[in-house]
């Protein structure tokens, strides 16, 4: 038989604000229609009623809520007691592995975190959740089933023709209100988790075309009248329930690592990789007999504790204070590694990097 395709090219979008090859540029648009249109930035008049009710899905036939259901709802716990218990037998079964196979370390360089959590909504281009609200926020005055903005997969040659691009999402023929389907056609990668470059486009009837890589931002006035929104999807984490003690293991202490990354960081990992990297010092391309011999966040438990009312005014006190933390070492080896795969993944086009690490602990 034929050998296979190759995979699509993995690129990175010229910039998350993707007006085309030339990044955020607003360009006069081609095509203009012939219906007015306010681009009321202040007060965009919404197609639908918006309310709660219709935001859990209660409006619509078969269309899916608005939140994303991987996220607690307000009053809601995470994690369930059973996911934290697992959690600490994870750390137990950590500290009983005893040492690695050269003779150093403590063994916790060999297993992997047991529980995950993605704290951040997804509001992409491809979400459908995203798809529904930005329909029933702004539809088509001609076509109430389609947003007014165009949900687009980007196009690898970096047009300024967004219509022209494919679009994300497919409506049932037969019920077009119901949810709608990904297509699954996009042009190349964004990122090595193979997720497509994927963007929210102006309709050819805008003043200016504009187009994004999210679908929620902050600032993006043109955008936001047409359905782009600025509204965070904000939850509470119980932090007891992540690091209470495990009752069939009294004696595991639990800990917890946060990691708060730019897409320069995102684009070149595995959310998991992540993890080992920043707990273990174990990457993608350093090999896990270059990892330090204990674990930073084991070293983490020996920092010293900042006084209480500590202020960090300036580069200098950030510097002064966070040094010599096993954090800081820890954030330093992330961006190391990261600087290796970006250039691997990207080459000279490799997006800016930021990531700040913190390790909690009861």
């Amino acid at each position: 038989p034929p050998p296979p395709p190759p995979p699509p090219p993995l690129r990175r979008m010229t910039s998350r604000r993707a007006g085309g090859s030339g990044g955020g540029l607003m360009q006069p648009a081609s095509h203009r229609g012939s219906a007015a249109f306010s681009e009321d930035y202040g007060n965009p008049v919404l197609s639908h009623e918006y309310s709660a009710d219709s935001a859990k899905g209660a409006a619509g036939k078969g269309a899916p809520p608005l939140f994303d259901d991987r996220l607690p709802v307000p009053g809601e716990r995470f994690p369930t007691r059973d996911e934290a218990a697992t959690a600490a037998q994870s750390l137990k079964a950590a500290a009983d592995a005893g040492p690695r196979a050269d003779g150093s370390g403590t063994g916790l360089q060999s297993v992997v975190p047991m529980v995950s959590l993605m704290v951040t909504a997804d509001h992409s281009p491809e979400s459908p959740k995203e798809f529904e609200r930005l329909r029933r926020q702004r539809c088509q005055p001609a076509n109430p089933s389609l947003p007014l903005l165009l949900v687009v997969y980007d196009s690898s040659s970096g047009s300024y023709n967004k219509a022209s691009c494919t679009p994300v999402f497919e409506l049932e023929p037969n019920d077009p209100a119901a949810a709608a389907r990904v297509t699954n056609s996009g042009k190349y990668y964004k990122n090595v988790r193979q997720e497509w470059a994927s963007l929210v486009a102006t309709p050819p009837s805008a003043r200016f075309s504009d187009a994004l890589a999210f679908t929620r931002s902050l600032g993006d006035l043109h955008l936001q009248a047409y359905g782009v929104c600025s509204m965070p999807e904000v939850f509470e984490v119980d932090m007891d329930a992540l690091l209470a003690p495990s009752q069939d293991h009294p004696g595991a202490n639990m800990g917890l690592v946060v990691l708060a990354c730019t897409d320069g960081i995102w684009d070149n990992w595995q959310f998991d990789d992540t993890i080992r990297q920043a707990v273990f010092g174990i990457g993608v391309m350093t090999p896990a007999s270059a990892a330090p011999t204990n674990p930073y966040m084991a070293e983490a438990y020996a920092d010293a504790a900042m006084p209480p009312g500590t202020s960090l005014r300036v580069t200098a006190d950030v510097e002064a204070a966070m040094g010599s933390t096993a954090a800081q070492r820890s954030a330093d080896a992330l961006i190391a590694e990261n600087a290796k795969l970006a250039k691997a993944n990207f080459g000279s086009s490799a997006d800016n990097a930021t990531g700040v690490v913190a390790f909690l602990w009861r």
